[in-house]
């Protein structure tokens, strides 16, 4: 009782983990899918139908496998070509919500990064246009502080303030910013090991990678809730099974002891254990078995009771063994005599 306790205890238990993975897990796939929508108010018609197909989803794929074992195999196919669907929905609707935003993020990194190259680009013109205004002075200031010499200065002066102001720009632009930042390792990567171009790896990983994290959260889903329904606990240890032959009496008799009647008569061994054995199978009897079970009584000298009898013996029907005792008593094989309301069936 305590073993069995324990077991249900512990089926519960897993049971309940399975149902807590499958919760969180289903939680995950519904967040990855509407990662848009940030509350209630902002639900649309695309965002119920996307809920209510991987609810679908998700169910036809718990239990798709059930069905498939017991047979069902209409159903099974039904659920699968469900969970196709529902799940190419979600997929699809998603993927291209995130391409859409991918798309604002792609275009404000291009966008940085070209601040970044004409704050760079100012940045060089002032310095070689600052160059050039000092090697002016210098050449025009050589001989002399004429007006000429006095103009120049200015003009290396502006040209030192337009440096500066440049310098500070650059200095105050943002870092570079990376289109599809996430994936270029990874294209990087599968560049490394699949010996192709990084571009070509990189177009494949941003066209594939928005199904696989819907995906990936979809499937554990299934698979946990699918462990939750068809756990059923441990296995139960097979008993032991008890060895044939006889064992002395005692006061409180085991299973599988036959006790002998107050009425007969005391042996030395009154309890005798009887062996165990699986129920096996029923086989068919055949008119041969019955025949040849008759032949032996009738040649031993006996009188076989009646028909009846014999069917209850062979758990055969009345109007089966009727049938065979006429045939072999026109056979001549035996002879049947009527006996009050019951055929008494002797040898011929």
């Amino acid at each position: 009782m305590q073993s069995t306790i324990t077991r249900l205890a512990h089926g519960a238990s897993l049971r309940l983990a399975w149902l807590a993975l499958g919760a969180f897990f289903a939680g995950l796939t519904g967040r990855v899918l509407l990662w848009e929508v940030h509350s209630f108010s902002e639900l649309q018609a695309e965002h119920y139908l996307t809920i209510g197909a991987i609810v679908g989803a998700i169910a036809a794929g718990v239990f798709f496998g059930p069905m498939l074992r017991a047979g069902k195999l209409l159903s099974a196919l039904g659920l699968g070509l469900a969970f196709t669907a529902a799940t190419s929905y979600c997929l699809i609707g998603s993927a291209g919500r995130g391409d859409e935003a991918a798309f604002e993020r792609n275009a404000k990194a291009r966008q940085v990064n070209e601040e970044r190259e004409r704050l760079q680009r100012d940045l060089a013109e002032s310095k070689l246009r600052y160059q050039a205004a000092v090697d002016a002075e210098t050449a025009e200031c050589s001989g002399g502080a004429g007006p000429k010499c006095i103009a120049k200065r200015q003009t290396t002066a502006q040209r030192r303030l337009d440096l500066e102001a440049d310098t500070i720009r650059a200095n105050e632009m943002k870092a570079e910013a990376r289109e599809n930042g996430k994936l270029k390792r990874a294209a990087e990567l599968v560049s490394f090991f699949g010996r192709v171009e990084i571009a070509t790896a990189e177009r494949g990983l941003a066209l594939l990678w928005p199904f696989v994290p819907p995906l990936v959260a979809e499937l554990l889903t299934i698979v946990f809730l699918h462990h939750a329904f068809a756990f059923r606990g441990p296995p139960r240890r097979r008993r032991e099974r008890p060895e044939s032959g006889t064992i002395a009496d005692s006061p409180t008799p085991g299973p599988g002891t036959v006790q002998v009647p107050q009425s007969q008569p005391s042996r030395e061994t009154v309890g005798v254990v009887v062996p165990f054995r699986r129920p096996t199978k029923p086989t068919a009897t055949t008119e041969a078995t019955v025949l040849a079970y008759v032949a032996e009584r009738l040649e031993a000298g006996e009188t076989l009771p009646s028909q009846a009898t014999i069917a209850r013996r062979f758990q055969l029907p009345k109007q089966t063994v009727s049938r065979w005792m006429g045939r072999w008593e026109a056979a001549g094989l035996l002879s049947r005599t009527r006996d009050g309301r019951r055929n008494v069936i002797s040898a011929s």
